[in-house]
């Protein structure tokens, strides 16, 4: 006979695999938005620009030598970047268990998603231009990370487009302009789109 304990841990475990799969529903919605503008951005007519990849997770163009993609990538995890978590909160978070933070109004909203655009030429790994994280009520926080550093947050009942389109057309200069030319990142650099969600998922 099932105990009264193990009948929390599970009831438990179907609370936290139901606010993941709300991350990741509110993460496609924005990966389907982010998409539909890049595509609009690089829809000049230009013979050097061509889609090569369009699936439910990764869009990929060509533009001369360099390739440039979007993709969802697959899961959701903490979210531990400095710039967007108050010092009160990076001590919480710190302490608390992932079940803890999740049933935490205050704190779950740190439970995101991931959406990256990325680049690559011939001659360099794949290169993480700009990342996008997406939480439970459609908050996105935006940080850049090849050309000069910056970080948005928008909340998800006040996301623009104008601004959304800013950032994709930032992306897409610093993949023309800047992905090449800095030494090599191991933090930045990847072989294949599934790296950036292993383990603890990697680059978070």
């Amino acid at each position: 006979m099932t105990t009264t304990k193990t009948m929390k841990a599970i009831e438990d475990k179907q609370k936290i695999i139901e606010f993941e799969q709300e991350v990741e529903g509110k993460t496609f919605e924005t990966y389907t938005l982010l998409k539909r503008l890049f595509k609009k951005e690089i829809n000049t007519g230009n013979e050097n620009i061509s889609i090569i990849t369009e699936n439910d997770y990764t869009f990929e163009v060509k533009v001369f030598d360099t390739i440039i993609g979007c993709s969802m990538i697959e899961g959701v995890a903490l979210l531990k970047e400095e710039e967007f978590i108050s010092d009160e909160n990076f001590e919480r978070i710190r302490m608390a268990s992932y079940k803890k933070i999740i049933n935490d109004e205050n704190l779950n909203g740190l439970i995101t998603g991931m959406i990256i655009f990325y680049s690559k030429t011939e001659s360099t790994k794949n290169i993480v231009l700009g990342r996008f994280f997406v939480n439970n009520y459609s908050d996105i926080f935006y940080k850049t990370e090849c050309g000069w550093k910056q970080h948005e947050y928008y909340k998800g009942d006040n996301v623009k487009i104008s601004e959304l389109t800013t950032l994709i057309e930032l992306n897409i200069n610093n993949a023309l302009f800047e992905g090449t030319i800095y030494w090599k990142n191991d933090n930045l650099t990847f072989d294949n789109i599934r790296e950036l969600g292993i383990g603890n998922k990697i680059g978070f």
